[in-house]
């Protein structure tokens, strides 16, 4: 497959059919769960960070947003669900056309996963290896994914923080939060 990055041209090579397996396996890599942790435990490369896992036990409410809601929400995901439907989804999504009647019947969904299939596979894998090998939330697991907790947007704000912490001139206009 070829794509169009920027003007530029990139040649994508992968199986003569969908593997699911060997996308997450990529993604899994990205992560590198196995490098030197110095200060354990570690998420992932090597950066320290406590296990989520003991952080937000089982009986709190883990909520995914931003890109999650915006890769769950178009094929038809309900806003609460365990981990391993999502790894059943993003199978689904990868196994390519011949798997995608069960889409039909979410409108935009197919014309969607027909634009650009192949990325929301990528997406997909990344998000489970995210979750299930990056930070050990096991399969079972149950998450929710929003845009909005009671009724204000959220969404992932680290490009608005930067400016805020490198002193650059912006400023915050909320002075009180009730």
């Amino acid at each position: 497959m070829t794509v169009d990055i920027t003007g530029q041209k990139v040649q994508m090579v992968g199986p003569s059919s969908p593997s699911p397996l060997q996308c997450r396996s990529v993604a899994e890599m990205i992560l590198n769960k196995t490098a030197h942790c110095a200060l354990i435990p570690c998420a992932f490369n090597g950066v320290h960070m406590p296990k989520l896992t003991e952080t937000f036990p089982s009986t709190n409410d883990v909520f995914l947003f931003s890109y999650f809601y915006d890769r769950t929400q178009p094929l038809g995901v309900p806003s609460s669900f365990a981990l391993h439907e999502l790894r059943h989804l993003t199978q689904q999504v990868c196994s390519g056309p011949d798997a995608w009647d069960v889409f039909n019947a979410i409108p935009g969904a197919r014309d969607e996963l027909e634009d650009v299939g192949p990325e929301w596979c990528l997406d997909l894998n990344f998000m489970d290896a995210l979750l299930v090998t990056g930070y050990e939330f096991n399969l079972e697991r149950g998450v929710k994914s929003v845009k909005k907790v009671d009724g204000n947007e959220v969404g992932w704000c680290l490009g608005a923080s930067l400016p805020l912490l490198a002193g650059t001139g912006w400023s915050c206009k909320i002075q009180e939060i009730t």
